[in-house]
């Protein structure tokens, strides 16, 4: 990984965007910048990868700063790294379930030694 310099990430297949998303976000944290990402085959509905500022403002309110800070602690990135399916699928879990069981699932169902 080098710094300032421009990168291309490609996946086989998008469905929330994840992959492309955690990619991005580690070169991003070293100093990369990624200049496009692209996939060969897809969901029609995942097609738009960035967060749109009112989803992330949603998820943001519904979350909490503390929230975002943990996140921010546990997997080196913000919410603003997210994809617009990834967003909208934890906004709704919050919604359904609570901050509280979120978290704690996250917890107990993160591979050790990270991501």
């Amino acid at each position: 990984m080098e710094e300032n310099r421009h990168y291309v990430i490609v996946d086989d297949v998008i469905t929330q965007g994840g992959t492309l998303a955690d990619l991005r976000a580690y070169i991003e944290n070293y100093g990369g910048n990624v200049v496009l990402a692209s996939t060969l085959n897809g969901r029609s509905n995942s097609a738009k990868l960035p967060i749109t500022r009112a989803t992330l403002g949603q998820l943001r309110k519904q979350a909490g700063r503390q929230i975002e800070q943990w996140w921010q602690e546990e997997f080196g990135y913000d919410f603003s790294k997210f994809t617009e399916s990834e967003a909208r699928y934890l906004a709704k879990q919050i919604h359904r379930h609570g901050i509280d069981t979120v978290r704690d699932t996250l917890i107990k169902t993160r591979p050790s030694g990270g991501l």
